[in-house]
């Protein structure tokens, strides 16, 4: 749940009060920085975690695997829904243990 102020989980993210002044120099991101915004939608149950992850294109990155995470987290982050991503993560095997978790 994010905190009243904030819209999306980039807004929190790119609060410049969250990071240290270092060298006089402030810290500043923009939730643009990084290319388009991809939607975060609220996956609740595994079927929409299957559904969602079958819409991913055949070269989605971390950037879009982390996405589904934010969705099933945005959905109460429920143990079947949590469980299935796991599963469906894994089966890339595209990633290792430390990225599976960094995820």
């Amino acid at each position: 749940m994010l905190p009243d102020e904030y819209d999306t989980l980039s807004d929190l993210l790119c609060d410049s009060d969250l990071y240290p002044i270092v060298d006089e120099e402030e810290f500043h991101f923009d939730k643009f920085d990084y290319g388009v915004p991809i939607p975060i939608d609220r996956l609740t149950t595994a079927k929409k975690v299957e559904q969602a992850f079958k819409a991913l294109p055949a070269d989605a990155g971390k950037d879009r695997i982390a996405a589904l995470y934010a969705g099933v987290e945005s959905g109460g982050g429920k143990g079947p829904a949590s469980e299935k991503l796991k599963e469906l993560v894994k089966g890339l095997g595209r990633f290792d243990g430390n990225e599976l978790r960094a995820l």
